[in-house]
């Protein structure tokens, strides 16, 4: 080889070459090259779908989170909405229903206390 060519590369392989000396540098540089591949991956990306004509709008974050089968909350539809509210006031109605036979009795065992006749309840 011309000894041009052997100093002409010989930075090369110097910079590839990773200086593991110290255990310090070895998380600030994985952070680096995991921000370096995030940012390349997330450029690659946006070129490769800029062309899309007929790419479909994207629904909202919140949308998405609302439709995933893990989240513990979803949207509801009128209809789904109108019938839970439903079942919910039929509930109301009978625990008031209830609570006013337990008062109608608490009301009658009052007045036949008040008249001097004891009942067994």
């Amino acid at each position: 080889m011309v000894p041009f060519v052997r100093t002409s590369l010989s930075p090369v392989p110097q910079a590839l070459t990773i200086d593991v000396g110290s255990r310090a540098n070895i998380l600030p540089g994985a952070i680096m090259m995991g921000i370096l591949g995030l940012t390349g991956q997330g450029v690659y990306n946006s070129f490769l779908h800029s062309g899309d004509p007929e790419k479909a709008p994207r629904p909202s974050f919140i949308q998405r989170l609302t439709e995933s089968k893990w989240a513990p909350l979803r949207s509801l539809s009128d209809d789904e909405y109108e019938k839970m509210l439903g079942e919910k006031w039929l509930k109301l109605e009978v625990e008031i229903s209830l609570l006013d036979g337990k008062i109608a009795s608490l009301r009658a065992l009052q007045a036949g206390e008040s008249s001097g006749e004891v009942k067994d309840v």
